[in-house]
C-alpha cells in the first residue's frame, strides 16, 4: 500500500473512532460497549494496515478523545483497554489456549481496575458506589468474553466475505 493511502485510511479510521467515542457521551450506560465498537476499527487496521499503523491510529484516537470528549471515562476505557486490546490480542492468541484465556482475563481486569482508579483519583469522578462496583466488574467480564468472541468471529467473517473486496479498494 502506498504511503499516501496508508495515511489517508489511518486518518479516516482515527476520525471515525473519535466520532464513535463521542457518540458514547450521549449514553451513560453504554461506555464500555461503544468503546468496544470503536475498537473494531483497530481490528480492521491490524489486519489491513499492520501493527505500527494500528498503534498510531490508537494513539491518535486516544489523544483526540481525551481532548474532545466531555466524559473522559469513555476515553479512558478506550485508552486503557478497548483500543489497545485488538493490537495485542493476536499475539496473545498465539499462546496455548488455556494460557491465552488467563492472560486475556488478567489483562482485562487489570485494565478495568486502572480505568476505575484513574477515573476516581485522576479525573475526580465518582463512577460507582462500592456495591455497584462488584456488579460492574461482573458485567464487564461477561462483556469482555463476548467482545473477544465477537472479534474472533468477526475476523473470520471478514476474511471469508470481505477481505478480497477491501484489498481491491485499498490497492
Amino acid at each position: 500500500m502506498k504511503r499516501t493511502k496508508l495515511i489517508t485510511v489511518s486518518a479516516m479510521l482515527t476520525a471515525l473512532g473519535t466520532i464513535i467515542l463521542a457518540a458514547a457521551s450521549f449514553f451513560d450506560v453504554a461506555d464500555i460497549t461503544i468503546s468496544m465498537v470503536a475498537s473494531a476499527l483497530i481490528v480492521f487496521s491490524v489486519i489491513e494496515l499492520g501493527t505500527k499503523a494500528s498503534f498510531m491510529i490508537y494513539a491518535a484516537t486516544s489523544t483526540l478523545s481525551l481532548i474532545l470528549l466531555p466524559r473522559k471515562y469513555i476515553a479512558l476505557i478506550y485508552i486503557v483497554f478497548c483500543g489497545l486490546y485488538p493490537i495485542i490480542k493476536f499475539r496473545i492468541d498465539s499462546l496455548p489456549k488455556w494460557l491465552a484465556v488467563i492472560v486475556k482475563l488478567l489483562y482485562f481486569n487489570i485494565s478495568l481496575t486502572v480505568a476505575v482508579l484513574a477515573a476516581r483519583f485522576v479525573f475526580d469522578t465518582a463512577i460507582y458506589q462500592k456495591w455497584m462496583l462488584v456488579g460492574y466488574y461482573a458485567l464487564a467480564n461477561v462483556a469482555f468474553v463476548l467482545f473477544d468472541l465477537l472479534i474472533k468471529k468477526g475476523t473470520d467473517v471478514y476474511f471469508v466475505k470481505f477481505r478480497d473486496k477491501v484489498k481491491r479498494l485499498l490497492r
